[in-house]
């Protein structure tokens, strides 16, 4: 079956995949978490731009692993745990 840019074919019944699904996926994660990642970020390492940076990097993780975190049971609990992970290291940061 020819792809006639809607995607690539998967197997015979399943609907083709486009090749944006995923980044669209994360853009609109990131979008809905972004405030809550930032308020929680504040919180901990009191300062608006230390937030800023941990959760940017926080998001950059995210948008690596992103693929592989579409197909796990547990997205919202990885993506929460490279955030902490990510305040962490500014909390420890001189």
């Amino acid at each position: 079956m020819a792809d006639r840019g809607t995607g690539t074919p998967g197997p015979p019944g399943t609907p083709a995949r486009r090749p944006d699904a995923e980044l669209l996926a994360y853009r609109a994660f990131r979008l809905g978490r972004r405030a809550d990642y930032l308020r929680f970020a504040r919180a901990r390492l009191g300062s608006d731009t230390a937030a800023a940076e941990a959760v940017e990097r926080a998001f950059e993780l995210i948008r690596d692993e992103w693929p592989g975190m579409l197909r796990t049971a547990h997205l919202e609990r990885s993506a929460w745990t490279l955030l902490v992970r990510c305040v962490r290291a500014y909390e420890d940061a001189p």
